[in-house]
């Protein structure tokens, strides 16, 4: 992680990612929908979430006869904090469908720590579908591969002295970044869909130091493994996610209460299998057939004392 002298954002950054990373940059929570089922949507990702856990989730993203959808979200986060920062995640993306077997995304994703620290990055992904039976059989087991590429930026504000000069001001320095992915639908019964799923985030270990900085600081790269099953009243899927010696656990249950209207989520992550557990709660509603607005909750629960939580508002609107 970028060093930094200001003792709050580096605690907030090295929870926000992950009680035991070595880099920024490691956030893989997109959406509010994704993070109420607890971050696990390797398998299930059908929306700009994609570009976030699994670039091969574009090919999913068509609704009905629907083939561009643009996404905003916003989130707040470790809310209730006493030291007065105030911390944000946002998120804005569109993503189109050509034909059946290639759709394309971009998005913006930016993390800030009130004026102190800021991240940003601009992804471009891109997914395809391969067909393992004709198009006219009822039942269809296919594949889909993807791959993005990320530019990532930081920025830090500059350590004043006691005297009110400028010590240090460190600047960040532009780096690409690669994932890629793949998704495999097995239709299994009529209704129900079984998806496997497979990320391999930051392939290229960027080196995100500052361009002053003599000491590398890489950001690792993670594989993550998914499993979901899918059906006509609930959806269910399974994260387990390996970056150096740390896993990370996530799973999480969305009821359709209604069809294209009502969906219940629930989430739980496991980080590091013991070192901290997270709850996620969150809602979707459909406002019209084209436009859903989701929310989630997010409580960590041991890793970061005296905080309400994060919350997180997503719209996203088919066209």
């Amino acid at each position: 992680m970028p060093r930094l002298r200001h003792a709050t954002t580096l605690i907030v950054l090295s929870l926000i990612v992950s009680t035991t990373a070595s880099a920024a940059f490691q956030d893989t929570f997109g959406g509010a929908r994704s993070l109420a089922i607890g971050g696990a949507a390797v398998a299930t990702a059908d929306d700009l979430d994609s570009l976030v856990v699994n670039p091969a989730g574009l090919i999913n993203l068509r609704h009905g006869d629907h083939r561009q959808l643009v996404s905003a979200t916003y989130g707040g986060l470790f809310l209730g904090l006493d030291d007065g920062n105030r911390l944000s995640q946002s998120y804005v993306g569109y993503a189109t469908a050509s034909g059946d077997k290639t759709a394309l995304g971009v998005a913006w994703k930016r993390f800030a720590a009130g004026a102190l620290y800021s991240e940003d990055r601009v992804s471009v992904g891109v997914a395809r579908k391969v067909r393992f039976a004709q198009p006219e059989e009822e039942t269809e087991e296919r594949l889909a591969l993807g791959v993005k590429i990320d530019l990532l930026d930081w920025n830090a504000a500059p350590t004043v002295g006691a005297s009110g000069n400028i010590v240090e001001d460190l600047s960040g320095s532009a780096r690409l970044d690669l994932t890629i992915g793949a998704i495999f639908r097995l239709s299994v019964s009529e209704g129900v869909v079984v998806p496997l799923g497979v990320a391999l985030h930051h392939l290229n270990t960027p080196n995100v130091a500052s361009s002053e900085s003599q000491v590398a600081e890489d950001v690792p790269t993670q594989v993550v493994f998914g499993v979901g099953v899918m059906g006509s009243k609930a959806n269910w899927t399974f994260d387990i996610r390996m970056a150096q010696r740390d896993v990370d656990v996530r799973t999480g249950i969305e009821w359709i209460v209604k069809p294209d209207a009502i969906y219940l989520r629930g989430g739980f992550r496991l980080e590091g299998l013991a070192l901290g557990t997270n709850f996620t709660v969150g809602a979707g509603y459909h406002l019209t057939p084209s436009t859903r607005l989701d929310y989630a909750y997010w409580l960590p629960v041991g890793s970061v004392l005296e905080t309400l939580g994060g919350h997180r508002f997503s719209v996203q609107y088919h066209f």
